[in-house]
């Protein structure tokens, strides 16, 4: 993953509970008020504080959809909505996004096979699995046929040769995928300081929650 941001203690952490950490804190800043999401969010900056290179993607993708929350303020005056309501779905938008820039970036597909590989017990999980790892792989297929046919003006004909030019190429992203959920991976032992590190959040998210 050419975003993967080389950091021991972020690469180290469990895929699996890193991820159910990051649904908490999105259900929380989802639907938290504004008191509560001021400490989850306070606390949740200076977790990243061991990668500053997390807080430069995220202002880097803030800035690159700015347009969107121009977009969203103006619409807001039109139809009448509250200024308060606005800035608090778009600060919950922007939180949300720092979570994103922060498991893109600190996850490999390789990490979360060996995570995972619990569930590869079952057919069920190994369908799961197969249907995640593939479709990391199809999107950057599917974005880089986007760049080639985007030359012409007819919106249903790009979509068309998109769509036919990136179902061309599932054959290779499914045999990529499948060598890449049987190959062996070094399992790491969950009890590290990278998982008590996110262990640390997780609690003060349940904390927040219990409030």
């Amino acid at each position: 993953m050419k975003f993967l941001l080389k950091n021991h203690l972020f690469e180290n952490q469990n895929s699996i509970f890193k991820l159910i950490v990051i649904l908490v804190g999105i259900v929380i800043a989802s639907f938290a008020n504004f008191s509560s999401l001021s400490i989850i969010s306070l606390f949740t900056i200076i977790y990243f504080i061991f990668s500053p290179k997390i807080y430069l993607y995220w202002l880097k993708t803030i800035i690159k959809i700015l347009p969107f929350f121009t977009s969203y303020l103006f619409f807001g005056i039109i139809f009448k909505i509250s200024f308060i309501v606005q800035c608090m779905i778009t600060i919950r938008i922007i939180f949300i996004l720092l979570f994103s820039i922060y498991l893109i970036s600190t996850t490999s597909i390789e990490s979360f096979l060996t995570d995972a590989s619990f569930l590869m017990k079952h057919k069920f999980g190994i369908d799961i699995i197969l249907f995640i790892v593939a479709t990391i792989y199809f999107i950057p297929v599917f974005i880089n046929n986007s760049k080639k046919n985007s030359s012409t003006k007819n919106v249903i004909q790009i979509l068309s040769t998109i769509i036919s030019c990136s179902f061309l190429e599932i054959k290779n992203v499914e045999k990529e995928s499948l060598n890449m959920i049987n190959k062996k991976y070094k399992k790491i032992e969950f009890w590290n300081l990278a998982n008590l590190y996110l262990m640390t959040l997780f609690t003060l998210y349940i904390l927040v929650i219990s409030l």
